[in-house]
């Protein structure tokens, strides 16, 4: 495959990524990744010709495959691509936005086929030979357009004899009126079923269990009351009668088959007793553990819904034995093991569905059930859903007390508390600093380093919003450590990731910027994620040297690949390092129009964190260019949803108020507000908050009459701009000062 992708820079991560998508390599690939390099496998086939792709019934398609299609849809509008999706009508209850806002959708509609079009298909079925007049009359007045009726008819009626081909020609045996055809297609497809030798339908529903996909080897694990020699002929007659057909198939030496339409599987499913199927999807499960044997783990969830099913159609029977009990156990256990792979992966639809499926089999008291409705509320969270997040939470903090499980109530705490950071973040910094901290050294005596990794992460998004750089430097080291020693890599991406924007926070040097960027990709090489964060901060750092272009260059590569990876709140958060750098080039229309590009992204999806900060930002924007009015609206904005401890936010609104209520003469108010901003970078060490609030406290100052007090100040925030080598900053207030000097504005 690399040679597919030729020397393009991203083939080896596309061809890694691939790899792990289709399970024949390493850990599973996040969604995201999956996606990014789905989409660059058709990218690199269409150029050399156009490609259709096509995705049939996609009613029944899992909410990755539907975002893997939008994602293609969306990115690769440019390509000569076609994708062609067939679904039911209902598929837009569920979807109904589905298509809308994408690059040239067009839906279509099928509406019964006419008389004419019927006598066409049924001519196609009959091998290009016209039918006899009477058969095509009974077939079209039955089928009322429906395609499928149609080749199910002509079919049954070749079954029973009824159309015979004699040379070239295709004739009626007896008389058609007097064949009763039944009124709808499942009736017509158990009429067809009911014809087949007894033998044939058992394959044929033996076959069901494994799905619409089947293989030789399960229908002959299944069969052993057939020789397998005669489940291959009787399969070989099934295809004949075009119930079934030849696939490519999942495990080498077994052939595999596909129904021709899902409810033809169906059919043949609901035609075995309950009790029947469940022994049947037991038996399964065991072949196909034999047959995956080292590669198990890649068909972990397959595996499980064959055991759920079994127990699921015992507890219908009745009472639920102890083989029940185990078979419910069994399928709790391979679904939560695949719903805490989906969630590394980042897929929280699917560890959603896995997680709960999990948790609803498993009994009140079963050790199992406190970890899975942590690990449920944390999809649940994610997925933004409160209300099931609180229940999975409260429900597991009261099994984790009960049976006095320290961990786990410990992490339950954790992740009740970024439930609320999430909805209610007011006032929770403090209290999840504090519970961190005091589960720490628990922690540590509990050997726990996935969760330990987890406390000093949120103890980075504290120090984040705190604006201490070296207490989150050193909070991130600890979490790579512990998510190293737990074999936890989503973990290690996540702490690598703030290590990354250390060199933007803190007074590190730019030029040592860049060094930590390049070091971070070696330490976590071929992740996408960090490469991205690394691609911005060094961005950052380059126009920090005056290197402008290299910068703006860098820094939409990094966002580039965020928008890549469907990594949406990131790549609004992110994006302020862009806006940043325009402000340095002294292009405001481009930094307006970034800063108002991450506001309308973030607000679409809820999210105030960064939005907060977009508007405060946008605020001195506008401010610089004149439009007062306007930023007086992103101030109110800024301090509307910015957290009361969200430092960044909390001082950036302030002193840009502040030069506002300086200009109509309200100045001891506005010394006042602009001293406040600085007073609120007491015991940070974020540079630039700093820098920038001293920088327009002079202005206040210059503008309420105080030039010495002007003065001072903006020589203090010229010390840090020059500290920190800032160098087109540098500068601009170099200048400022100089016209200070000599009392000119």
């Amino acid at each position: 495959m690399g040679a597919l992708f030729g020397s393009s820079p991203d083939a080896s991560i596309a061809v890694e990524r691939l790899a792990q998508f289709l399970g024949v390599a390493g850990a599973e690939a996040a969604p995201e990744e999956t996606h990014w390099a789905v989409r660059k496998l058709f990218e690199v086939l269409a150029d050399s010709r156009p490609i259709v792709g096509v995705f049939e019934d996609i009613h029944w398609a899992e909410p990755a495959l539907l975002d893997l299609i939008e994602h293609v849809t969306e990115r690769s509008a440019s390509a000569p691509i076609l994708l062609l999706c067939t679904a039911r009508p209902e598929f837009l209850d569920e979807r109904a936005a589905w298509g809308g806002g994408k690059p040239d959708p067009t839906s279509l509609l099928l509406q019964p086929l006419n008389g004419e079009e019927c006598d066409e298909m049924i001519a196609n079925l009959l091998g290009g030979s016209e039918g006899p007049a009477a058969a095509a009359q009974r077939i079209v007045a039955t089928a009322e357009g429906n395609p499928l009726f149609v080749e199910q008819m002509v079919a049954m009626l070749i079954d029973d004899g009824l159309l015979r081909k004699e040379g070239e020609r295709w004739t009626i045996a007896g008389d058609l009126a007097t064949v009763p055809l039944p009124p709808t297609i499942t009736g017509l497809l158990e009429a067809r079923l009911d014809r087949l030798s007894p033998d044939e339908r058992a394959v044929i529903e033996r076959a069901s269990v494994e799905g619409r996909v089947f293989h030789w080897g399960s229908v002959t694990a299944l069969s052993t009351d057939i020789a397998p020699d005669d489940v291959s002929r009787h399969l070989r007659a099934l295809v004949h009668r075009d119930l079934i057909g030849p696939h490519e198939a999942v495990f080498g030496g077994s052939e595999a088959f596909r129904f021709r339409h899902a409810l033809i599987r169906d059919a043949a499913y609901e035609r075995m007793p309950k009790e029947t199927r469940a022994e049947l999807h037991e038996r399964h499960a065991a072949w196909l553990e034999g047959v995956a044997g080292e590669h198990v783990v890649e068909f972990e969830e397959v595996l499980a819904y064959h055991f759920e099913q079994a127990y699921r159609l015992r507890s219908e029977l009745g009472p639920v034995d102890e083989r029940g009990h185990e078979l419910a156990a069994e399928a709790a256990r391979r679904l939560a093991s695949s719903g805490s792979r989906a969630m590394d992966r980042g897929d929280v639809a699917a560890a959603s569905n896995l997680l709960a499926r999990a948790v609803a089999l498993l009994e009140p008291d079963d050790p199992m059930r406190p970890d899975l409705l942590v690990r449920l509320g944390a999809a649940h969270t994610l997925g933004g859903d409160r209300e099931r997040a609180s229940a999975a939470l409260d429900e597991a903090l009261d099994a984790s007390a009960r049976v006095g499980d320290e961990r786990m109530q410990i992490r339950v705490r954790l992740a009740q508390l970024s439930l609320l950071m999430v909805f209610e973040p007011e006032g929770v910094t403090e209290q999840m600093k504090r519970t961190a901290e005091e589960a720490i050294p628990i922690l540590e005596r509990l050997g726990d380093d996935e969760g330990l990794s987890i406390a000093w992460r949120n103890l980075c998004e504290v120090y984040l919003m705190w604006c201490r750089t070296a207490d989150l430097e050193a909070a991130a080291e600890r979490a790579a450590f512990h998510a190293e020693r737990a074999g936890d890599r989503a973990g290690l991406t996540d702490a690598t990731r703030w290590l990354v924007l250390v060199p933007n926070l803190g007074m590190m040097p730019p030029e040592a910027g860049i060094r930590r960027c390049r070091e971070m990709r070696a330490r976590v090489p071929d992740d996408r994620v960090v490469e991205a964060f690394a691609d911005i901060v060094e961005g950052m750092c380059e126009a920090m040297l005056g290197r402008l272009d290299e910068g703006r260059a860098k820094e939409h590569q990094g966002l580039g690949i965020l928008a890549d990876l469907g990594m949406t709140v990131t790549m609004g958060g992110m994006s302020i390092g862009v806006g940043n750098v325009e402000l340095y080039t002294g292009d405001l229309e481009a930094a307006e129009r970034t800063f108002r590009e991450g506001i309308e992204l973030l607000d679409s999806i809820g999210e105030k964190g960064y939005l907060s900060t977009h508007a405060a930002l946008l605020a001195q924007v506008l401010y610089l260019q004149g439009r007062f009015g306007e930023c007086e609206e992103m101030t109110r904005l800024a301090e509307e949803t910015g957290a009361s401890d969200d430092i960044p936010t909390q001082v950036l609104w302030r002193h840009v108020r502040a030069k506002l209520i300086a200009r109509e003469g309200r100045h001891e108010e506005a010394v006042a507000l602009a001293e406040e901003a600085v007073a609120l970078n007491e015991g940070t060490d974020s540079w630039d908050i700093r820098a920038d609030a001293l920088l327009d406290l002079g202005e206040v100052f210059e503008l309420s009459g105080r030039p010495d007090d002007a003065r001072r100040a903006t020589r203090e925030a010229l010390d840090l701009y020059e500290r920190k080598g800032v160098i087109p900053v540098i500068e601009r207030v170099r200048l400022r000062l100089a016209a200070l000097d000599v009392g000119v504005e």
